[in-house]
């Protein structure tokens, strides 16, 4: 440490130590606040990304639920692939009304906009 005299800097060292000492513990608090932000961001991040993680896996898991389903009616059917229909019951929207009833595809109930899945697969 060099020391100031106080004829040529007008400093005496006991105040160049509490200036030094000062900045000191100024940087230190920055930097312990600086570490804490970035602690509760990555906790934040970590919890997002469980939660993202836990999605995916239920989107997949009723994936697979909806193929296995697609596979078992369609053996159940005897067709084997041949279009399944559906009967809704109700009133359609726009040019699908039929009056007396409704009957859809699955290819056509999968293309629906209501649809979430709709797009995954192209």
């Amino acid at each position: 440490m060099v020391l100031v005299a106080p004829n040529q800097g007008g400093m005496t060292a006991k105040e160049l130590q509490k200036i030094t000492k000062d900045r000191n513990n100024a940087r230190q608090q920055v930097q312990t606040k600086t570490q804490e932000m970035i602690q509760q961001v990555m906790s934040q991040v970590a919890q997002q990304n469980g939660m993202n993680q836990q999605m995916a896996q239920q989107a997949s898991a009723m994936i697979a639920q909806m193929m296995s389903q697609g596979q078992a009616g369609a053996g159940a059917a005897g067709g084997g692939g041949q279009p399944q229909f559906v009967p809704t019951g109700g009133q359609g929207r726009g040019t699908e009304n039929s009056g007396a009833g409704l009957l859809k595809t699955t290819a056509s109930v999968l293309n629906s906009n209501l649809n979430p899945l709709k797009g995954l697969f192209q």
